[in-house]
C-alpha cells in the first residue's frame, strides 16, 4: 500500500462546516422547543393562579355573604394592595396575583426601556383585575359569562387569561370564538 503525500487524519474545511451546521440547526430546534415548553408551563401556572384566586373570591362570599367591596379606585396604588391584603385573610398569597409571563417580560430590557426605564417599584402589583360587583349576595354568580377576573395581559397567545363564575378559564379570543 502507499500512502499519498500530505494526507493525513485531519478534517476538511467543507466536513467541518457540515457539521457546524447540523449543530447550529439542532440549536435552533432546541431553543425552540423550550420556548414553547416555557409558554406552556407559564400558561399553565397563570391558569393555576386564576383558579386560586376563584376559590379565594369563592371563600370570601361564602365567609361574607356579598362580594369584597374595595374602597379604591382602579389605578390607585392602595387598589392593588387591598386586594392582597384582603384575599390575603382566606389564605391568597401575593404570589398568586403575578402573572409569570408579564413578570419575566417586566424584567426583561426591552420592556423596563418601552416604560422608560421604570423601577420594579413602578408596576402593578396585581395582574388580574376582578370585576367590581356590588354588595348583593347573587350578583357575581347572576352573569355566567362575566368574568369574576381577567388578567391585565394578553402573553398567553390567545388573548388575556379570565375566570369564569362556574371556575373554568378561557382566553378572551377562545370566549369570542364561543360566543359565550
Amino acid at each position: 500500500m502507499t500512502r499519498r503525500r500530505g494526507s493525513g487524519s485531519g478534517f476538511t474545511v467543507i466536513e467541518l462546516l457540515t457539521v457546524m451546521v447540523i449543530i447550529a440547526v439542532l440549536a435552533v430546534l432546541v431553543v425552540g422547543a423550550v420556548e414553547q415548553i416555557r409558554a406552556r408551563a407559564e400558561r399553565a401556572n397563570c391558569t393555576t393562579n386564576l383558579r386560586n384566586l376563584y376559590a379565594g373570591l369563592s371563600s370570601y362570599l361564602s365567609q361574607n355573604e356579598h362580594w369584597p367591596q374595595c374602597p379604591h379606585k382602579l389605578g390607585n396604588q392602595a387598589y392593588d394592595q387591598w386586594w392582597i391584603d384582603e384575599l390575603g385573610k382566606v389564605g391568597i398569597n401575593e404570589k398568586t396575583w403575578h402573572c409569570p409571563t408579564l413578570t419575566r417580560e417586566m424584567h426583561a430590557g426591552p420592556y423596563l426601556e418601552a416604560q422608560g426605564g421604570a423601577s420594579k417599584s413602578k408596576f402593578k402589583q396585581i395582574h388580574y383585575l376582578p370585576t367590581p360587583f356590588d354588595d348583593h349576595p347573587a350578583t357575581p354568580r347572576k352573569w355566567p359569562t362575566q368574568p369574576w377576573l381577567m388578567e391585565i395581559y394578553s402573553g398567553h397567545g390567545n388573548g388575556a387569561l379570565m375566570i369564569f363564575p362556574d371556575g373554568s378559564v378561557s382566553s378572551f379570543n377562545e370566549f369570542q370564538r364561543k360566543g359565550r
